[in-house]
């Protein structure tokens, strides 16, 4: 019943926010700035799209990559650390309409990203505001019925996949994308 009205007024929230979002198509080769979110799931995964990061930088040489970590959890797990651009939040942060009082939570949301990447295998309440609240140019997810609305661009794969195959996928479809195919 609560996740029901969360995900109420969430929605409600975040059709307001959504209204005035105009959508740019964004490739790797010409974006100077992403944001990238997921769910807590364990200290490999976190590690692993850390590296991810770092690939994204030394490859294709954007500099600004934040990383906004929702974790299912009271507090954050001790092998996450944050830092400048890397933001943990818990979901206890979270009140009833989706939303956080944590600033950097908040800007994080506001950033206007050239892509936001949402590398979470399923998509909750909090997820959803998150994606449907942020202010990126181009958001890329996981393809499934219910994120029709969510997302610019849907990658197929099962969510039983692992990471390291979704990474795959994007490497692949991020440098093929044509800014100029609207």
């Amino acid at each position: 019943m609560l996740k029901g009205i969360q995900e109420y007024f969430a929605k409600k929230k975040v059709n307001k926010i959504q209204n005035g979002r105009k959508s740019q198509v964004y490739n790797y080769l010409n974006s100077n700035s992403i944001g990238i979110l997921c769910t807590c799931e364990s200290e490999t995964q976190i590690n692993l799209i850390q590296r991810y990061i770092q690939k994204l930088k030394e490859n294709h040489g954007i500099r600004k990559i934040k990383l906004l970590a929702i974790c299912n959890e009271k507090e954050l797990p001790a092998y996450f650390k944050e830092t400048e651009n890397v933001i943990g939040v818990t979901s206890k942060e979270f009140s009833y309409t989706g939303n956080s009082e944590n600033g950097r939570f908040l800007d994080f949301i506001k950033e206007n990203f050239n892509i936001l990447l949402d590398f979470s295998r399923d998509v909750n309440p909090e997820v959803k505001f998150v994606v449907k609240s942020s202010h990126a140019s181009f958001k890329v997810g996981r393809f499934a019925d219910e994120n029709l609305e969510m997302y610019d661009l849907m990658l197929n794969m099962e969510s039983s996949k692992d990471l390291n195959m979704f990474m795959d996928l994007l490497d692949k479809y991020m440098v093929m994308i044509d800014q100029k195919n609207k």
